[in-house]
């Protein structure tokens, strides 16, 4: 599916290209949503040129070369998991962006278990720009560069870029080696975001914070 300076939502779908390629684009100005999408399979799952990019409650898993590569334009992601991208024989596993806005915003994601070479980071690459900013998010078994901003997150060691309130724990994954990465009940992450957020539901649409009235936890899934 590829998109020009139109605007298009994906709602409740499961997209795969088992062959390889890119299954979903966008270009030239146009306005990409992906709401409750699952994006798997594939050689990457999306590319998005100029374009304002929102991720919703939505995840990107299993893709053999990357989960994403966005060029300038603005991103938005929530609530989302991406994970498990990527493989040993390329250079970035999960997200590249390059020049984007710098009001492009990562809120309440998990990333994690993302492959590559080991020559460049596996988790993303920011460049050319200060965006986006991480918040509440939760980054675990993936490096992530000083280009990025990170703040109020779970983050794995060695970052050294800006950003306050960051935590090296393990947030304790139900079970990665089935992609699952919902927390466990007891998660050191569970009750601790501190940054604003306008979010009310986790990934699932389960009630965000629970129980109500405490803080949020960090990542796309809030413990019930």
């Amino acid at each position: 599916f590829t998109h020009s300076a139109v605007a298009v939502q994906y709602h409740r779908l499961a997209i795969e290209a088992p062959g390889g390629g890119i299954p979903v684009q966008c270009q030239s100005a146009g306005t990409l949503s992906l709401v409750d999408v699952e994006l798997r399979n594939s050689g990457a799952a999306l590319f998005s040129s100029t374009c304002t990019l929102e991720i919703d409650r939505s995840k990107l898993s299993n893709n053999v070369s990357f989960a994403f590569s966005v060029s300038g334009g603005v991103l938005t992601i929530k609530n989302s998991f991406i994970t498990n991208n990527g493989n040993t024989g390329v250079v970035i596993g999960t997200m590249l962006m390059d020049a984007i806005g710098a009001d492009s915003v990562v809120e309440h994601s998990t990333i994690a278990g993302n492959k590559n070479d080991g020559t460049q980071p596996s988790a993303m690459s920011c460049s050319n720009g200060i965006g986006p900013t991480f918040k509440n998010s939760i980054i675990r078994n993936n490096t992530i560069p000083a280009t990025c901003t990170v703040g109020n997150s779970v983050i794995d060691p060695g970052y050294t870029g800006a950003g306050v309130d960051n935590l090296v724990v393990d947030p304790l994954f139900l079970d990665p080696l089935t992609d699952n990465y919902h927390l466990m009940p007891g998660s050191p992450v569970a009750n601790l975001t501190v940054l604003p957020t306008t979010l009310t539901v986790d990934a699932d649409r389960q009630s965000r914070p629970q129980p109500a009235g405490s803080q949020p936890d960090f990542g796309a899934d809030e413990i019930p």
